[in-house]
């Protein structure tokens, strides 16, 4: 009885670091509506009654294997919301940080204005991907360096995708003159920075 009653305690804390932490995510991602929890601990919460209800009629049913089944299912859904809100965790933040990570370095050898700033939060942001903020403090520093990435791709002009494009495309040595032709945010961005003569383009 005393392994089954630290079992199901240990699922309880675990649900309820598991909602803290997706409060923690919204901080973050205020469109985030949910990673999960809700559903997983309702499931468990009915495995739960059950339980209870079959021993209250008789306490040694606790020694029926079903019962050591239906704590362990309430145990596997309390370690599956932690783990959920992690997996959903780091798949907002690679989204996030996606389009960026090969124009990083691109950046720097260009001696972009803007690229230092945009290396350095890009790399705190790598530094938070692992896991969900645990405190306040820490989810609105993560919200502010997304803001401050969202700034300094708008500074350098990278925010339109044929330009993020054409620049790894440009670093390959496969970027052709068609693209800026074509594509007006490119045109602007090689004048902004004037970048014209630093590609090898071709006219095919």
């Amino acid at each position: 009885m005393v392994g089954f009653n630290e079992k199901l305690t240990s699922a309880l804390h675990q649900f309820a670091e598991a909602e803290a932490l997706e409060e923690l995510v919204r901080v973050v991602f205020p469109d985030e509506s949910s990673t999960g929890v809700a559903p997983k601990r309702k499931k468990a919460a009915t495995t739960a009654r059950r339980l209870l209800k079959k021993l209250n009629v008789s306490i040694d049913r606790i020694q029926e294997p079903r019962s050591n089944e239906d704590v362990t299912t309430i145990v596997e859904q309390a370690d599956s919301s932690r783990r959920g809100v992690r997996d959903r965790w780091q798949t907002l933040m690679k989204k996030k940080r996606a389009p960026y990570e090969k124009l990083v370095e691109v950046a720097r050898d260009l001696k972009l204005s803007g690229a230092e700033e945009l290396s350095d939060v890009m790399e705190r942001l790598g530094g938070s991907l692992a896991q969900p903020p645990s405190s306040d403090r820490k989810a609105e520093t993560i919200r502010d360096d997304l803001e401050e990435l969202r700034l300094a791709v708008q500074r350098l002009g990278l925010d339109d995708e044929p330009v993020r494009k054409f620049l790894v495309d440009a670093a390959a040595g496969n970027a052709g003159l068609k693209v800026p032709l074509e594509e007006k945010a490119v045109r602007q961005f090689l004048e902004k920075h004037n970048l014209w003569t630093l590609f090898r383009v071709s006219t095919r």
